[in-house]
């Protein structure tokens, strides 16, 4: 290997990332993360600025043209730097893989969120350990694409902005000692690591009742109660924020498998924490637990699916917005009832018609396995909604119903809990209502002289 002002010259025939910073950027901060990314094998290119600008302008754009990915190094001044910003608009430009990294001490000014919006950003402050950074850092699989283990930290040279071809031999003692830190804080998780034979493997919970058939096994122990009110000990393995909430990822042991689970915290003090169901919007969490957490190996699909049986063909067959099209064209009939041949209804499948279109049933068979994200939302449903008892997730905004709308569901199943959890009239809390002569619709009470209920004004049923 041999380097050009300064730099590793990187074969044309491996991935590579291209690495830019401002020249004024912190050179403590951006020394830390290209030495770590060079000591774990990342082949990176970064510029120098030691060519004449015409000759420089040439080898920045052909390395960009080339290049895996484009990581950004900000700072206050990076979007004031012409050269940084010239450099990013190019690589969007070529639409490559653009992973900002918000160095220690940035607030996002509205200039930074306005050019990184829709990018994924890390933000070095918001971890509390340098180790976990890098580890959100490595984890990406475009850097990982670019490992190799052909590069000595004591080749790699010094980015000071003092002298950007100064070789890493020279750095300052500080410097070599928190180099030296990290290699030994890496050996010892690598140690850590070598001394299990291979990773735990584990999967995610279909449903809250799987609890039932797990026992406990984990060091940092909370206790959370289940909807059918009775408290097991969990493993807490991770708190992860997504936006205003917190979720909380914990485990149970079954035999040699890890099963592990998701409960949102409770905003409210002293509430219980609410078991999330597998959906759209908690995927999430799960790849950022398995960017963090290498010690396990999920027996999911690679974007976190639930693993839904299949039938006796095979593959379960899915509903899709395509196929609706297809069946029904532009007219949907008073009383939907969905094929028995269908397993998962994929999300936003109704889509294709207009808001608001109305409907008096929906009636899902028991082959129903999976409803997606939004997947009815489109349609109003003025009269019932049949789900099957054996149905093992429903997304969020599922169903509309109109306004004497409700499920029919059955008690202890996951329809039941889904239309508790989103406020929905169901037939289980109906039938209660009507047992303590009161309206099924409202709660309200009924009219001795004309059998109607005095809120909502529903005839009482025989």
């Amino acid at each position: 290997m041999h380097t050009e002002k300064g730099q590793p010259i990187l074969s044309k025939e491996k991935p590579y990332g291209f690495v830019c910073f401002s020249k004024t950027a912190h050179a403590k901060d951006v020394e830390e993360i290209l030495h770590r990314l060079h000591a774990e094998g990342v082949r990176v290119w970064y510029d120098s600025g030691a060519d004449p600008v015409a000759q420089q302008d040439d080898r920045v754009a052909l390395r960009l043209e080339n290049c895996a990915f484009f990581l950004p190094l900000v700072t206050e001044n990076f979007l004031s730097d012409a050269d940084c910003r010239d450099a990013l608009l190019y690589a969007k430009e070529c639409e490559k893989p653009v992973y900002p990294i918000l160095l220690p001490g940035v607030s996002l000014s509205p200039g930074i969120k306005m050019r990184f919006s829709g990018l994924q950003t890390i933000v070095m402050d918001s971890f509390p350990q340098e180790e976990l950074f890098f580890q959100q850092l490595l984890s990406l699989p475009t850097l990982r694409n670019c490992m190799e283990e052909s590069f000595s930290v004591e080749e790699f040279p010094s980015v000071s902005p003092a002298n950007n071809d100064t070789p890493a031999s020279s750095c300052s003692p500080e410097m070599r000692q928190a180099l030296d830190s990290q290699t030994e804080t890496r050996n010892a998780i690598s140690q850590q690591k070598a001394r299990r034979s291979e990773p735990y493997p584990g999967r995610l919970a279909e449903s809250w009742r799987d609890v039932l058939q797990t026992d406990f096994d984990g060091e940092e122990v909370t206790e959370l109660a289940m909807p059918d009110r009775r408290v097991y000990s969990f493993a807490m393995l991770d708190r992860i924020s997504r936006g205003t909430a917190e979720y909380w990822v914990v485990s149970r042991r079954q035999e040699e498998l890890v099963i592990f689970f998701l409960f949102k915290k409770p905003s409210e003090p002293n509430s219980t924490p609410i078991y999330v169901p597998f959906g759209k919007s908690v995927r999430y969490i799960y790849r950022t637990f398995m960017q963090r957490h290498r010690e396990y190996t999920f027996l999911d699909s690679a974007t976190v699916q639930p693993q839904i049986q299949a039938g006796k063909t095979g593959k379960p067959k899915h509903l899709a917005q395509d196929t609706v099209r297809r069946r029904w064209g532009d007219e949907l009939p008073d009383c939907l009832r969905i094929p028995d041949k269908y397993a998962v209804i994929d999300a936003d499948a109704f889509r294709c018609f207009r808001p608001g279109t109305m409907i008096s049933e929906l009636i899902l068979p028991a082959s129903i396995l999976s409803i997606g994200e939004g997947a009815f939302s489109s349609l109003t449903v003025t009269g019932k909604i049949v789900l099957p008892k054996n149905v093992r997730d429903i997304g969020n905004a599922a169903f509309t119903l109109g306004p004497r709308a409700y499920l029919e569901c059955t008690e202890n199943s996951l329809a039941y809990e889904y239309a508790r959890r989103n406020h929905l009239r169901n037939s289980v809390d109906m039938q209660h209502l009507r047992e303590q002569n009161l309206c099924p619709y409202c709660g309200g009470t009924f009219s001795f002289f004309t059998g109607r209920c005095r809120q909502c004004g529903a005839r009482r049923s025989r």
